[in-house]
């Protein structure tokens, strides 16, 4: 059974579809070396005094990057993924110079901006709105949760550690109070019997 689905909810009725689900049923791996090179390759590009194929020959722009699912399906002006809007047009376009909004400059503030976190970001969507609760048999909440994976290229332990962050978002007409939300992890090093996971 299950209780999640992929994709984001609409923002006004709190509810999902079948194709929505399809379409983002799938996981965006960004890394901040491939942003920072669109980043320098798009400021070439619309250089009149620069080259592109000068210096990046042959560069595509990473698939992860070109389909970047800022914009919601719904058509809410409320970002979806966290991007750069190079133009403020409030539509995530990569031809535009748009990217994936990664700290790549080190200026971003975890406390009050939404950004991606780490070297390497894995990013997905998912919800409780889309189809039935087969695994616990609750109620749906409307629940939309943006989730992060991500790790840290570094010189010590944390080069060898993943971090996980969820932005959970109620998109129903119901306030939920004392809640409590937990995650399960059975990652298997190695030895099943001496592996260590914190959590905060």
């Amino acid at each position: 059974g299950g209780d999640f689905w992929p994709g984001p909810l609409d923002v006004n009725s709190a509810t999902a579809n079948d194709q929505i689900c399809a379409e983002y049923d799938r996981i965006w791996d960004v890394k901040r070396a491939d942003v920072l090179k669109f980043i320098a390759y798009y400021e070439c590009y619309v250089d009149p005094q620069c080259n592109p194929s000068d210096l990046y020959p042959g560069y595509v722009i990473p698939r992860d990057i070109r389909e970047w699912p800022g914009n919601r399906p719904d058509n809410s002006p409320e970002q979806l993924a966290p991007y750069y809007d190079r133009n403020s047009d409030g539509f995530y376009n990569v031809l535009d110079g748009d990217y994936p909004l990664i700290d790549v400059g080190e200026s971003l503030d975890c406390q009050t901006d939404d950004y991606l976190l780490g070297d390497q970001n894995l990013w997905w969507v998912f919800n409780d709105a889309g189809n039935e609760h087969t695994l616990s048999g609750t109620e749906q909440m409307g629940v939309e949760v943006q989730a992060q994976a991500y790790a840290l290229a570094t010189n010590d332990e944390l080069n060898d550690m993943t971090f996980y962050s969820y932005k959970i978002i109620n998109r129903s007409n119901s306030t939920y109070e004392d809640f409590y939300f937990g995650t399960l992890f059975d990652v298997d090093l190695g030895f099943y019997g001496d592996d260590f996971v914190g959590f905060d």
